[in-house]
């Protein structure tokens, strides 16, 4: 009898991200779901901690709602991803054929692996993230290790494959772009209403960071005749301001989808975002979207998103008032978002091409 396959996932936190806010764990529970090659359960390996010192993992069954019954896949959450080497031992070796990381986190591993990745450090700096000087460069070299000893790199973009492929002299040949999927059956558009208000949304966990006072300097500019009103979803903001702004904080999934489903406008007001999950959530929502006009927040949303001048609060005002006059256009932009999900984010597409991904990284290995 064949043996079967064997592939470990690698991510940052799966027992926090079973609520799917977790972009790591979100990505490979909706994979897992999709990729259903044979009757095995699935597990997943939970470590033990203490003071920082790993003490052991523990293999434990998982609930057949949250991992359906796939190809024998484990996945393997970590706190630190430093850590992982101590788990790459011959026995760990012998036990899997494949990893799927996401993200750079293993710096040697004795079987073949895969990266799915959303940028390189230094293009998130580029975007607005905190990374400067030395710790940079260190990971930075750190990063192209790890993704020069991967037999595939995938990237969610073309912009970021473009990067990845220049700044660490990666062959062309072994960076497939792949983006991530997202659940269509639970993010849907909602029926139209009557409704005066517009109603605009921003969800990230790290409010300013993303461009917030951007945002809501913007908010001031516009005119309470408007009628458009703004709900925040983060756990970085403190509501000083009221009148047209909802503050919600860390809301529970379940709440989020309702959210989503009882919006118009999706904001996105800074460029500090190497991805955005939340982005393509509202676009499978039928949500119309608001951008900083840059590569990458066009390759994502593409027609279904308005495009203001990065960093300008008065340029994004000026488009939230002409979206907030025309809800034709609005719906219009929502379709077009939906369109896009469906095209190609679907999770039966990108898993079937993750799993092409796999087949032929397994091939490589064994040449």
């Amino acid at each position: 009898m064949m043996r079967q396959t064997r592939i470990c996932f690698v991510c940052d936190d799966l027992l926090k991200g079973l609520d799917q806010r977790n972009p790591s764990a979100s990505y490979f529970l909706g994979l897992s779901k999709h990729i259903n090659l044979s009757g095995a359960d699935s597990a997943a390996f939970r470590i033990h901690q203490d003071q920082h010192k790993i003490r052991g993992i523990a293999r434990f069954p998982v609930a057949s709602e949250d991992f359906p019954r796939i190809l024998k896949v484990v996945f393997y959450p970590i706190p630190e991803w430093m850590f992982v080497r101590r788990f790459c031992s011959d026995s760990w070796n012998r036990e899997f054929d494949l990893y799927h990381l996401y993200g750079p986190k293993i710096m040697k591993l004795g079987v073949p692996f895969v990266v799915s990745i959303d940028s390189t450090y230094r293009t998130s700096a580029e975007l607005g993230y905190p990374y400067r000087g030395p710790r940079l460069e260190l990971l930075s070299r750190l990063m192209k290790r790890n993704l020069q000893q991967a037999i595939f790199v995938n990237p969610f973009t073309r912009f970021a494959a473009e990067r990845i492929i220049e700044e660490f002299t990666i062959s062309p040949t072994r960076v497939h772009v792949i983006p991530p999927g997202v659940d269509t059956d639970r993010f849907k558009p909602r029926r139209e209403t009557s409704s005066e208000t517009v109603n605009a949304l921003f969800v990230g966990s790290e409010f300013r960071r993303k461009g917030g006072e951007i945002l809501l300097e913007a908010l001031s500019r516009i005119p309470e005749e408007k009628h458009l009103r703004l709900t925040i979803v983060s756990r970085d903001f403190t509501p000083s301001v009221k009148g047209r702004i909802r503050f919600l904080g860390s809301v529970p999934y379940g709440q989020l989808l309702q959210t989503f489903a009882s919006s118009d406008i999706f904001i996105v007001p800074g460029t500090a975002e190497a991805y955005g999950f939340a982005q393509l959530e509202a676009m499978a929502s039928g949500l119309a979207s608001v951008a900083p006009d840059h590569p990458l927040r066009r390759e994502i949303a593409e027609d279904s998103a308005v495009y203001f001048k990065s960093g300008e609060s008065s340029d994004l005002a000026e488009k939230l008032m002409q979206l907030a006059d025309d809800v034709v256009r609005i719906r219009s932009l929502g379709k077009i978002a939906r369109n896009i999900v469906e095209s190609r984010h679907r999770w039966d597409i990108v898993s079937k091409q993750i799993s092409d991904l796999y087949d032929d990284a397994l091939e490589e290995a064994r040449a």
